[in-house]
């Protein structure tokens, strides 16, 4: 069964700073992989992300919280891996 895929409010700020090849090479990734198994391609982060998830494609990453009653994922954020984690911890 699919997920239905939520988007944080601020992932448009954050799509804005990614190269738009890059960016329809990520929104396929999440609507085609995550969206059928979010749990097969994620991998857990630890410590205060405990509960998160995120997948790497290339330089970028993509964060998100699986809501597994509800059959929905919510992105929180896409960013380079340089600044993803500061970032996210105001998402939260």
């Amino acid at each position: 069964m699919r997920y239905t895929v939520l988007y944080h409010p601020e992932i448009r700020s954050d799509i804005k700073s990614i190269p738009k090849q890059t960016i329809t090479k990520i929104i396929a990734i999440i609507e085609e992989r995550l969206a059928e198994n979010p749990l097969l391609y994620g991998k857990p982060l630890r410590y205060s992300m405990k509960g998160l998830l995120k997948v790497r494609f290339g330089d970028y990453r993509i964060v998100y919280k699986v809501f597994e009653e509800e059959k929905e994922i919510l992105i929180l954020i896409i960013r380079h891996r340089k600044d993803i984690y500061k970032k996210l911890s105001s998402r939260k």
